[in-house]
């Protein structure tokens, strides 16, 4: 070992390879503020410069190849990240997130300049997961034809403003552009069958997106809390999934395929600009949560054909006017799993009167009749389908507004009729306590119209 190298390699604790090469095992002093990895290194270790939390700039070598897992974890003040070779940086294999200096870094260097773009060299066909995490900096990306796959978080929280993709890459990792808040312009390769998990999660200045005929399935926060307007699922779009489009607050317009039959937990969870909702009748599950805190949403029609439908699909949806439910609900969770407000209200049973007028009302309409707002709708209770739902307004004293009742008994209480679809077990209501606070007044309350197909149309 030469005297510079000796140098070199005294801030840490390292073994000697067979081959002659090094790995950095540790660093030995936690308080350095900067370090140079030598070129002999080809592995930092995992947990190397964990705890290192006043580290701001470190030096890599072009000969590095493998860093592990957690290498850099605790390094909070890490500004800097000085590359000796580009190219070869590429090739490095992290294990895991932590293991990429870019989770806590934002600012690479190449030969004294900041690294603002970078070209795919050509002949690359993979790029390695986790190997620009971070790299805030880098603000445009050319990938050339022949780049087949891109890991999961390549460049997750890059400074990406347009992206191109080669129709060659027809696999890409989970969260691999997740964070670039100022991608604007999106080319998806042609033949893509999925968007990942976490794609596009948290592209803020994403405002609209073209998505290849391809495409299959949407996946689990693949949009979630981007900046989309409005989107057109492609016709051959199955599958929507968890928190797909999350919080995507701007988002208006949604055009469903006709192919769609699964439309997972939190699909559009507090999207607060969306308005209307008409599910095809291909869809088969509308997952808990779905629709919740849609705070704009007025319409939303449920596929005609059997369906589950789980618990507060349309949770806090203060503007909804029109709800059609689906022919047969299959109920998931708690979602007519309503309980009695008080005991006494369980056996609490409608006049001969009411029955009677009751009996005589068409399936799909609903009148009010002095303070009583009548509704039926058809629910799945095991093999046998109740016939009856009545939204009936109390008076002030009742501390409630809504009695769900089923066959003549009461089961249930809710705020409005979308508690239907709220899977909550009691609400309470009190005139005074809520006068002016956001809740709808009571004769905002009968405004909300739920309507089932008619017999024949079963």
């Amino acid at each position: 070992m030469t005297p510079i190298l000796h140098a070199l390699l005294a801030p840490f604790r390292y073994v000697r390879n067979d081959d002659g090469s090094y790995t950095v095992l540790r660093l030995l002093d936690k308080t350095s503020v900067s370090v140079i990895v030598p070129e002999e290194v080809t592995e930092i270790a995992p947990n190397a410069f964990d705890g290192a939390s006043k580290l701001k700039k470190i030096y890599l070598p072009a000969t590095l190849k493998r860093v592990g897992a957690s290498a850099f974890f605790g390094c909070k003040a890490l500004k800097e990240i000085h590359l000796g070779d580009l190219l070869s940086y590429i090739t490095i294999d992290f294990d895991g997130p932590s293991a990429s200096p870019g989770t806590f870094a934002s600012r690479f260097y190449y030969k004294g300049e900041l690294i603002t773009h970078f070209t795919v060299p050509e002949g690359t066909t993979r790029i390695k997961p986790f190997t620009f995490t971070g790299m805030a900096c880098l603000e445009s990306l050319t990938i050339p034809e022949g780049v087949t796959a891109i890991g999961a978080d390549a460049f997750a929280n890059c400074g990406i403003r347009s992206l191109h993709l080669p129709d060659s890459c027809t696999s890409i990792g989970s969260y691999a552009f997740s964070g670039n808040t100022a991608l604007s312009s999106v080319c998806l390769p042609q033949g893509l069958s999925e968007i990942p998990d976490g794609l596009f999660s948290s592209c803020h200045a994403l405002k609209e997106i073209s998505l290849p005929k391809s495409v299959v399935t949407i996946g689990s926060s693949a949009f979630s809390y981007a900046g989309l307007c409005e989107i057109t699922l492609p016709d051959g779009v199955k599958r929507i999934g968890e928190s797909a489009f999350r919080q995507c607050t701007a988002l208006e317009k949604v055009t469903f395929p006709s192919a769609l039959s699964y439309l997972d937990d939190y699909a559009f969870y507090q999207c607060e600009a969306l308005k209307e909702v008409k599910l095809p009748d291909s869809v088969t599950y509308v997952g808990h949560y779905a629709f919740a805190y849609c705070t704009a949403l007025t319409t939303l029609h449920f596929p005609k054909s059997k369906a589950t439908i789980g618990k507060n699909t349309v949770l806090e949806c203060p503007s909804l006017t029109e709800c059609i439910l689906p022919n047969a609900l299959y109920t998931s969770g708690t979602l007519y799993a309503l309980k009695p407000y008080r005991e006494n209200m369980g056996n609490y049973r409608l006049s001969e009167d009411e029955s009677a007028y009751l009996a005589k009302l068409p399936l799909a309409e609903q009148i009010a009749l002095f303070s009583l707002t009548l509704l039926r709708v058809s629910l799945r209770d095991g093999e046998e389908c109740g016939r009856m739902q009545i939204k009936r307004r109390l008076n002030e004293e009742d501390n409630c507004r809504i009695l769900i009742v089923k066959e003549g008994i009461i089961v249930g209480v809710g705020y409005n009729t979308v508690d239907l679809l709220c899977g909550i077990d009691t609400v309470t209501y009190d005139a005074e306590e809520n006068n002016g606070s956001g809740t709808k007044g009571l004769e905002e309350i009968a405004t909300l119209q739920v309507k089932i197909p008619a017999r024949g149309e079963r």
